[in-house]
């Protein structure tokens, strides 16, 4: 009977220190933003938990065929990689990376071709999921095709007509100027010209009814108008973009001034007064501005990507 007990003592024992440790491994993988190696994971844990590096193994294995942890292959000859989240999590953070580190718009080819190595435990069709699901949540955008492209787009921040309109205006712009000298050479006020030029652009079928948009602050009576200067209107529009960038913000998640200020140009058309609004608001308590460091960051960013208050640098903007 004494042996028996203690035999049913040494397993319940067992069974113990089994159970510590794998609730020790997935506290320790709550804490990781990405997938590590076994071996980085094995080296976190104290000592008590580790084991050899074959048992170590084993316990994690043990845990991914029960689906509380899930092995992931790097590629090549890299060792798998291990975290708590399942391989849609990975997929959405993979993407949403990769397509919001371009300075470009990228395809889905493209997309596609930058992340199946990280993402192979995923198919195809897969990876196409998550991509929607990424664009029905709003974390990334679609861009239509532009003019003789083959396909749309897709990038980290929703698409500006004017963008699109750029290689159009140019040439318009030309023409408008080439035509008003012209018209000067021969004694007539350019003024003219430029003049009919603009209620050209009005008299057309698609400009009927248009009064005022973000990009074009008209009245419609062809008066411009100015943009808020009431601080709280000017936030809700802030806060309006932001979510636009990142729905995440309005739970107090950053977003980059890189993303932010271009999506607010028709508010600040001068750099300068941007910057003043966003340190006045900061000041006043409505929003946090996140201090840029160098040292952190992946390479230099340009002003930009910065908000200054004379004697600090912010790279980041959070709602309040």
């Amino acid at each position: 009977m004494a042996g028996r007990l203690q035999g049913t003592a040494q397993l319940t024992a067992v069974a113990r220190s089994d159970a510590d440790q794998a609730d020790v491994i997935l506290r320790a993988l709550a804490v990781e933003q990405a997938p590590v190696t076994i071996a980085k994971l094995r080296a976190a844990l104290p000592a008590m938990y580790r084991g050899s590096p074959a048992s170590f193994r084993a316990a994690v294995e043990a845990l991914g065929a029960t689906e509380r942890v899930w092995l992931f292959p790097a590629g090549g000859k890299k060792p798998p990689l291990v975290w708590d989240r399942p391989p849609h999590v990975l997929a959405e953070s993979v993407i949403a990376g990769v397509v919001g580190s371009q300075k470009a718009p990228l395809s889905p080819a493209d997309i596609e071709k930058k992340t199946c190595t990280k993402l192979k435990m995923l198919t195809v069709a897969q990876r196409r999921d998550v991509v929607d699901s990424l664009v029905a949540s709003g974390r990334l955008f679609r861009w239509p095709k532009k003019p003789k492209g083959r396909t749309e787009l897709i990038w980290s921040r929703p698409p500006r007509a004017r963008e699109y309109l750029e290689a159009a205006l140019a040439a318009f712009d030309k023409a408008v100027n080439e035509v008003a000298d012209a018209f000067a050479d021969v004694g007539i006020d350019p003024h003219k010209v430029r003049t009919a030029a603009l209620d050209a652009i009005r008299s057309r079928e698609w400009a009927g009814g248009l009064s005022w948009s973000p990009a074009t602050p008209v009245a419609a009576s062809g008066t411009r108008v100015a943009p808020p200067t009431d601080d709280d209107a000017i936030l809700e529009i802030l806060a309006e973009r932001m979510a636009m960038i990142d729905p995440t913000s309005r739970s107090g998640a950053p977003v980059l001034v890189s993303d932010l200020r271009p999506a607010v140009d028709f508010l600040f058309p001068q750099a300068a007064r941007f910057d003043e609004v966003l340190v006045r608001l900061e000041r006043a308590g409505k929003l946090s501005l996140l201090r840029y460091d160098p040292a952190l960051s992946a390479q230099p960013l340009g002003p930009d990507a910065l908000v200054t208050d004379g004697r600090n640098t912010y790279s980041g903007v959070a709602l309040r």
